[in-house]
């Protein structure tokens, strides 16, 4: 998703205007099979630390069903009520 696109341009930039012009935040569920990640033991999610960090992502781990109805729930709830 960061990575450069097809005309050069910079996905993280890309995704910084993405989240100025919605106005609405940017959240991520993401199937992360790492119960590690986001922590200094996992270095595979530094992109998405950093976007946390620098562009406010919001990042979710779900790793079954279950827990994406979870998150769904709880997201509806947080965001529309």
């Amino acid at each position: 998703m960061f990575d450069k696109d097809e005309q050069g341009a910079s996905g993280w930039d890309i995704a910084a205007m993405a989240v100025r012009t919605a106005r609405g935040g940017a959240t991520m569920a993401l199937n992360l099979g790492n119960p590690n990640w986001g922590t200094a033991a996992d270095n595979d999610s530094r992109a998405l630390q950093r976007a946390r960090a620098e562009q406010g992502w919001g990042i979710f781990a779900v790793r079954t069903w279950e827990e994406l109805l979870v998150f769904a729930r709880a997201f509806s709830r947080e965001t529309f009520v």
